[in-house]
């Protein structure tokens, strides 16, 4: 029997800021557990919330609950490369105190956050590196209400063009040649 609410979306994942507040359930993702356990931790004491509940994973104890819980044996063996990259990348990120944008999905405009006037979306774009993962951004893009688009090509040696029909990307050039690699795009703000 088929499914009539059509195709699975996942959402997003948001860039990471250590000395953000987040949400437990988005604590609970990054490190691995389900909510109730966190939610038991913090009634417990043994990780800091805040009065709305959420938790800053820069402070002490909190950051070294984030370290035990993506170090331990069974997570690395039980996460394929992708994960445990992005592991390093949040344990570093909590050491040095230094914000982490989000990974880098497959361009896709229906996926794409519309900005509003309280929150502004900008979505880099660009292509990602299949051996080592490292993303190279050549735009920025963001949606807004009424089909109004922005769109700012960064800096760089090559020629970069873009092919767009109502707002959405249909090629990339680059020196005048059509781009075969995939196009990427991941939340910036």
């Amino acid at each position: 029997m088929s499914s009539q609410r059509g195709r699975y979306k996942p959402k997003s994942e948001k860039p990471f800021n250590p000395d953000e507040p987040i949400v437990m359930s988005q604590f609970a993702k990054i490190v691995g557990h389900n909510k109730s356990s966190i939610m038991r931790l913090v009634d417990r004491g043994k990780l800091i919330a805040d009065e709305n509940k959420k938790i800053i994973p820069s402070v002490f104890q909190n950051a070294m609950y984030v370290q035990r819980s993506l170090i331990c044996a069974d997570r690395i063996l039980h996460t394929d490369k992708e994960q445990q990259q992005r592991d390093k990348e949040i344990l570093f990120a909590i050491r040095t105190r230094t914000p982490l944008p989000a990974p880098a999905e497959v361009y896709n405009y229906e996926n794409m956050r519309m900005s509003t006037e309280d929150k502004f979306f900008i979505y880099e774009l660009g292509f990602s590196d299949e051996d080592t993962g490292e993303f190279y951004p050549i735009a920025e893009y963001s949606k807004h209400p009424k089909g109004e688009y922005e769109l700012t090509i960064l800096p760089t040696d090559h020629a970069v063009t873009f092919i767009m029909q109502k707002g959405v990307i249909q090629n990339v050039n680059i020196d005048y040649e059509a781009c075969s690699d995939e196009l990427y795009m991941r939340l910036k703000s």
